[in-house]
């Protein structure tokens, strides 16, 4: 340290949190990056010269500028912030009253202040955009070729985001997505209701525990101009907890959860 400059990298956890506050106390500069995963106040802090990543809560009152990407998963106060050099990742909340300028791309996936939202588009319209379904309509409606569009992290063409993203979809049209990543999402956003929409709509089959605490279901319905019902497993997977739609043949959960995976029927355990 020399001048309230560090030079290097810094982590600060729940366990480093004091030993750290300590040793940045009067530090106006670090230079490398910054890494929050506990709590952090550094009251003096004026700039970081690369990355800062926020994933705890973060008060840096001074703060002025971030030479690298900005990344704030956790709860962060920079009310003095007014340029990011790298991309901005804006995934919790965060309060920024004073942001302006951002060097890369911006990716937004919470709901944020509108003024915010349209402060960082008058300078930087120009950037790429990566939106979420959390972004206000005003932002969402301008529909510009520089803007990607995602809920829960996968992605969307515009106009079945803003279907998907407002439960505009029959139960029909959901199950005929293709691609099996935006077919779960439409799923998980859509009213549960709309199920029994669907010609010949039936339970077939249903597991109230798969060894993982979650429920199975084969559904099956027809759909007009096909000749043979559609069959899905609803199920979960044990380690993330998300909903999938995995169309199938069969007519059991245990023998379309073997199928899923490629195993026979002689598979009775999930490893």
């Amino acid at each position: 340290m020399k001048n309230n400059i560090y030079k290097g990298d810094i982590e600060i956890t729940e366990s480093n949190q004091k030993e750290w506050e300590k040793k940045l106390k009067g530090i106006v500069k670090i230079t490398g990056d910054l890494s929050i995963h506990g709590t952090a106040s550094l009251p003096q802090l004026k700039s970081v010269g690369s990355y800062l990543s926020i994933y705890g809560t973060a008060s840096l009152p001074q703060l002025e500028s971030v030479g690298g990407d900005l990344s704030i998963y956790g709860n962060a106060s920079l009310p003095q912030l007014e340029s990011v050099g790298g991309y901005l990742y804006i995934h919790s909340t965060a309060s920024l009253p004073q942001l302006e300028s951002v060097g890369g791309y911006l990716s937004i996936d919470s709901k944020i202040d509108c003024e915010l939202e349209k402060r960082l588009w008058k300078h930087n319209a120009k950037n790429q955009w990566n939106i979420s379904h959390h972004c206000s309509d005003w932002l969402i409606q301008k529909k510009k070729s520089n803007f990607k569009y995602w809920i829960n992290n996968v992605e969307f063409e515009y106009e079945l985001f803003n279907q998907v993203r407002k439960d505009k979809l029959t139960a029909e049209q959901v199950f005929a997505i293709e691609n099996a990543e935006q077919r779960r999402i439409a799923y998980e956003m859509m009213d549960k209701a709309k199920m029994k929409q669907l010609k010949d709509y039936k339970v077939l089959d249903e597991v109230k525990d798969d060894g993982y605490g979650y429920p199975m279901q084969i559904v099956s319905f027809s759909v007009e101009d096909f000749d043979e019902p559609f069959y899905f497993l609803q199920c979960r997977c044990p380690s993330t907890g998300r909903e999938y739609l995995v169309e199938t043949r069969q007519k059991t959960c245990a023998e379309a959860k073997q199928k899923s995976f490629g195993l026979t029927s002689n598979f009775d355990k999930e490893y």
